[in-house]
């Protein structure tokens, strides 16, 4: 498990970027401080880090032995395989994650490589001298130094075996190698060492002229062929000069104060980093920007840095303190105006103020906050630890999934102006603050695979075609909800205590807990909603008139169904609460599943359960049943009368009947009276009558019925002729 060093400018700038302007992500850094583990001992120093974060270097156990180690973020510290009597060092890893280092062998340094879920494989060293390993690459060539006498530049590849690399005058080490297999270091004599370039081939060219410096060497190259090193000057003056040098642009000079400059790594964003040798033991961590200005890396964080390694692609630093080994992740926030997520001009991200250093990733928590307004195009696979957009009043930032995934380890938050729009899908949860918004259009489908809680607007809007928007984990739903011809799924479930404004045809897929301050309205000409899925009701739901709800799973509840349009519910229906009361209005229909009143006591809506009709026309469908139940162990008796349902309003009591009736039984001797159903919605308690009174009761009920339909037009049942998608 990693250390995590709370620096207090890191929650300063947290802070900042929410609420300052445009000016934050270029005045405030943004990073975060990781102290690595020992493995048990005092000591632990970092020497190199790929782009997954992991981390190699050496460390001292327990008992004081040294052992290469390798590090990663929630996967802690690893001893890399060898031999439990010998020391051990770890110098360098490559992207696919094999390590190279040394041994301490009884003759010497022993060259190894480890590749993950391999073993350690010893390579063989040049005339059986020590070997200090150096570097790797993803094609598993190990460069390296072995001591014969003089220097030799030594490689190692799977199908050459161990080789000696050429060099000028007498001597030669080589310090790093990339993909394409150029390596780097230094060749010379006696009196002159210069940095040197060996191509994938194996042949050497010096960097810069031998005269130009009394001691140089190249320690970096990035897989653009961009070296990086440093030199000593004639005057012999022990001035260390810091360079890069590119094929195209030769050599370029570092800017910095006098002292002693030393770069030993850069990434391909032409980040360099490396350390100032102080007088003292006061040497510290620093860094170049693309631009070539210094940075220093314990000023910016404030903490004890002594040198810098290595960096990776995603400007994820590598630093040493006195005795433990740090990992410094540079965060990043976008500037400017619209651009792309993977953003090739080099111009929109800024990493901690240093400007464009890497490329953004999973290990990063980003700030898309530029102070204008600014749509961020999303990546086919973009990546960051945490996302925030937005926060400036006034200004609209979208970030535009653009048809692509953008995967978010924890949490995506919507502030003022933020929003989240277009096709694709979101990986991880997001937070829509009370002014941000997410936005999918006609045609677009966007994904949402998390956790999702609004605050603000969600809008899915088809003018022509459908927009869908699909939610994987748990919707609290606490904001603005406006469907348009649309398709919602709420995969594990949507808690309501907003406003859900359903117009056109728009289907919701998914159970729905409406709660009490939740608002369901369907409106607009024809309006149709379609909920395929348990509805919990204890707010609200309004159908205008000519609009229609369908409601094909179970409905329960004691909220209200209002407005003059249909309310159409397919799936059953029972007031809940154990017991409650329920209102509905408009026209309803009862075709499918079963009514459920519960019965507790003779108080309607407090004791048993009660539906009220407020001028609504009401059609019971054959095809639905009243079922009467008995909570905990109540026990009617004679003479009990349960008011279940009231048909109030000028249009009267219902048209048709249920199929059939479900009533629970009762002690001996009495019997169900519904012979006032469908005239006030009451059933009671009677004796047991005597046979011929059964018949004539039947026939009257009946005769009931037929008089009823006789009456009153029945409405006609809305045409469901859509099915789920």
């Amino acid at each position: 498990m990693f250390i995590r060093t709370a620096i207090a400018a890191v929650a300063a700038a947290v802070a900042a970027a929410l609420t300052a302007g445009g000016a934050h992500a270029q005045t405030v850094p943004r990073f975060t401080l990781e102290a690595l583990p020992t493995l048990g001992g005092d000591f632990a120093s970092a020497a190199a880090v790929n782009d997954a974060g992991q981390v190699v270097g050496t460390a001292r156990n327990f008992f004081g032995t040294q052992r290469a180690y390798i590090w990663q973020a929630g996967a802690g510290i690893t001893v890399v395989p060898g031999s439990s009597q010998q020391g051990s060092t770890g110098n360098a890893i490559s992207e696919r994650g094999d390590v190279a280092g040394s041994f301490s062998g009884t003759a010497g340094a022993e060259p190894y490589l480890w590749t993950p879920g391999g073993n350690v494989l010893l390579l063989p060293r040049l005339d059986d001298q020590p070997t200090q390993v150096t570097g790797v690459n993803d094609s598993a060539m190990v460069v390296g130094t072995t001591v014969t006498g003089n220097e030799s530049p030594t490689k190692w590849s799977p199908a050459g075996g161990v080789t000696r690399l050429p060099t000028i005058f007498n001597n030669g080490a080589v310090l790093a190698i990339n993909n394409a297999g150029a390596a780097v270091g230094s060749v010379g004599g006696m009196f002159v060492r210069t940095p040197a370039l060996w191509s994938a081939a194996g042949g050497v060219s010096m960097l810069m002229d031998p005269d130009a410096g009394g001691y140089g060497t190249a320690t970096a190259i990035n897989s653009q062929g961009q070296v990086a090193g440093y030199y000593i000057g004639v005057d012999d003056s022990n001035t260390t000069t810091p360079f890069t040098w590119t094929t195209s642009g030769g050599l370029r000079v570092l800017q910095g104060q006098v002292g002693s400059l030393r770069p030993n790594g850069n990434n391909d964003a032409g980040l360099v980093v490396g350390r100032n040798d102080g007088s003292g033991n006061n040497d510290t961590a620093v860094a170049w920007r693309a631009d070539g200005s210094l940075v220093d890396l314990a000023a910016l964080t404030g903490a004890t840095l002594r040198s810098a390694p290595d960096v990776n692609n995603h400007a994820q630093i590598v630093v040493n303190g006195v005795d433990r080994a740090h990992l410094l992740t540079l965060h990043p926030d976008w500037v400017g105006g619209d651009g792309n997520w993977i953003d090739g001009t080099g111009t929109h991200w800024n990493f901690a103020s240093l400007g464009a250093a890497g490329t953004v990733g999973a290990m990063h928590d980003v700030v898309i906050n530029p102070g204008v307004s600014a749509t961020v195009r999303g990546a086919t696979q973009g990546q960051a630890r945490t996302l925030r957009l937005g926060g400036t009043a006034g200004q609209v930032v979208v970030l535009d999934l653009n048809g692509g995934t953008t995967h978010v380890g924890t949490r995506t938050t919507l502030d003022a102006g933020g929003v989240l729009r277009g096709q694709g899908r979101h990986q991880g949860d997001v937070s829509v603050g009370s002014q941000g918004r997410i936005e999918v259009g006609a045609g677009q489908t966007l994904q949402l695979a998390g956790d999702l809680a609004q605050q603000g607007q969600v809008d899915v809007r088809a003018d022509n075609g459908q927009a869908r928007l699909q939610v994987t984990g748990t919707w609290a739903a606490r904001g603005q909800t406006n469907l348009l011809n649309a398709e919602l799924r709420a995969e594990s479930g949507m808690v309501h205590d907003g406003l859900l404004h359903i117009t056109g045809f728009s289907q919701v897929l998914g159970d729905v807990d409406n709660r009490s301050s939740g608002r369901i309205q369907v409106s607009g000409a024809a309006g149709e909603a379609v909920f395929w899925d348990t509805l919990v009701n204890n707010g609200s739901v309004n159908v205008t008139a000519n609009s229609t709800a369908t409601f094909f799973g179970a409905v329960t509840g004691s909220g209200s169904f209002s407005g003059a349009g249909t309310k159409h519910f397919a799936g059953g229906y029972s007031p809940g609460n154990s017991p409650g009361r329920a209102t509905l209005e408009g026209v309803v229909v009862f075709d499918g599943g079963t009514v459920l009143m519960e019965l507790a006591g003779l108080a309607a809506g407090t004791e048993h359960d009660q539906l009220v009709f407020n001028d609504a026309s009401v059609l019971l469908g054959s095809g639905v049943a009243l079922s009467v139940a008995l909570l905990g162990g109540y026990s009617p008796v004679l003479g009990d009368r349960f008011d279940l349902f009231d048909w109030n309003g000028s249009l009267g009591a219902a048209s048709g009947q249920f199929g059939d009736l479900r009533l629970p039984g009762l002690a001996d001797g009495l019997a169900w009276d519904v012979s006032r159903l469908y005239l006030d919605g009451e059933i009671q308690v009677t004796a047991v009558p005597e046979a011929q009174t059964w018949a004539l009761m039947a026939l009257g009920l009946t005769g009931l019925a037929l008089r009823r339909r006789g009456k009153a037009a029945a409405p006609a049942q809305p045409d469901i002729t859509r099915t789920r998608h």
